[in-house]
C-alpha cells in the first residue's frame, strides 16, 4: 500500500480507479465491509483501488471545544486500513477552507478532476461538503452525470442496530469493551508512553506501568482483563482505570501491571487490548484487603487467559 500524505501528492489516475472516502475512526465491521467491497470491485475492474481519509476529524477544526477522543490514532488508522492492502492510502490535511467547500465543488476538483475516480464505494451514512449537505442521494446523481459508477452499501448491523463509530465510543463510555470488540471485530487498543509513577504498586508487590500520552479514548473507570504488548509477544494484563481510592488518590491513571514479565519499560510505547471489565474501582479498609482484592483479579484474568474463548480473542 503506498500512503501519500498532503494536497500535492493527490495522483490522477489516468485509467480510473475505485475510490472510498470517510474518516474511518476506529475502523470497525461497517469500515471493513466497505474496504473489502473496495478492493474486490477495483481487482474486477482492472483498476487501483483508492481509500482517502483525512489527518483528523472536522470537529477538531469546526468545534474543537466538542470534539471527541478518536478511538484510533492517525497511526493506528493507517496500519489497521493496510490490512486490507488498498494500492493507495491518501491522507487529506484538513483545513476551514477545505471544510467549507461544497459538496459540487469538491467532487468535480478532487475526485473527478484530481484523482480521476471511475468508480466510488461509500456507506448509506456517508456525507460530506459544508454543512453536510453532500448525501448518498446527492453523490448518486452526481456519479449518475459524471459518468462514474458508485456501489452504495447497507449499514452492517450487530445486535439489532447499525454498527458506527459513536456507536463503539458510547459502548466504551459504559465499560463495555466485550461489546465493544464484536464491532470492531478485534479488541479495543490504547497505546501510550510509560511513565514513572508512585512505585505504590511494587511496594504492594504487583508493579504497574503508568501509561501517559494516551491521545485515544479511554473505557469507562475501572479494572479490566487485559493483553499488554511486550515486543511482538503479548502477556495477559490487569490494567486500573481511575485512582486508588484506597490511598485517598483520586488523580485518575491508567496502570498496568503485566503478568509473567518483569523488566524496564519507563520511557517505551505500551499497547494495551482490554478484554473484559472485572469490577468498579473501590476502596478497601486495608492494604492487606486491596491485596486479597487484587490477588483474585488476577486469578481471574488467569483463568479468562487459559479459557479457549480468551485465547482465541487474544490471537487476533
Amino acid at each position: 500500500m503506498e500512503i501519500l500524505c498532503g494536497t500535492g501528492h493527490l495522483p490522477r489516475f489516468n485509467r480510473g480507479c475505485v475510490l472510498s472516502i470517510g474518516k474511518f475512526d476506529g475502523l470497525h465491521r461497517g469500515h471493513i465491509a466497505l474496504l473489502q467491497a473496495l478492493t474486490k470491485k477495483a481487482r474486477q475492474s482492472g483498476v487501483p483501488s483508492v481509500v482517502f481519509t483525512f489527518d483528523r476529524s472536522p470537529v477538531e477544526i469546526l468545534a474543537p471545544e466538542k470534539a471527541p477522543l478518536p478511538l484510533c490514532t492517525l497511526e493506528q488508522k493507517i496500519d489497521l486500513i493496510s490490512a486490507f492492502a488498498p494500492d493507495r492510502l491518501i491522507i487529506y490535511p484538513i483545513s476551514r477552507s477545505f471544510l467549507e467547500r461544497s459538496a459540487e465543488e469538491f467532487l468535480q476538483t478532487v475526485v473527478r478532476e484530481k484523482i480521476g475516480a471511475s468508480a466510488m464505494v461509500e456507506g448509506e451514512s456517508f456525507t460530506f461538503g459544508a454543512g453536510r449537505s453532500g448525501t448518498p442521494s446527492f453523490l448518486k446523481s452526481w456519479c449518475q452525470n459524471s459518468g462514474i459508477d458508485l456501489t452504495i452499501l447497507p449499514p452492517v448491523t450487530k445486535f439489532d442496530s447499525p454498527v458506527s463509530s459513536s456507536r463503539v465510543r458510547a459502548l466504551l463510555e459504559a465499560g463495555e469493551v466485550g461489546v465493544a470488540r464484536d464491532m470492531l471485530m478485534r479488541p479495543y487498543r490504547v497505546t501510550g508512553i510509560v511513565a514513572d509513577g508512585e512505585h505504590r504498586g511494587r511496594t504492594l508487590g504487583f508493579p504497574t506501568a503508568n501509561l501517559s500520552e494516551i491521545k485515544t479514548i479511554l473505557p469507562k473507570p475501572g479494572l479490566y482483563a487485559a493483553r499488554a504488548l511486550v515486543g511482538a509477544q503479548f502477556f495477559p494484563a490487569a490494567v486500573n482505570l481511575g485512582g486508588n481510592p484506597t490511598f485517598g488518590i483520586e488523580k485518575f491513571k491508567t496502570e498496568v501491571h503485566i503478568l509473567d514479565w518483569s523488566g524496564d519499560l519507563y520511557g517505551a510505547s505500551l499497547s494495551i487490548d482490554f478484554i473484559t471489565r472485572l469490577r468498579d474501582i473501590v476502596p478497601f479498609s486495608s492494604k492487606e484487603e486491596l491485596i486479597e482484592a487484587m490477588n483474585s483479579d488476577l486469578r481471574e484474568i488467569r483463568s479468562l487467559w487459559s479459557t479457549w474463548i480468551f485465547a482465541d480473542t487474544i490471537r487476533s
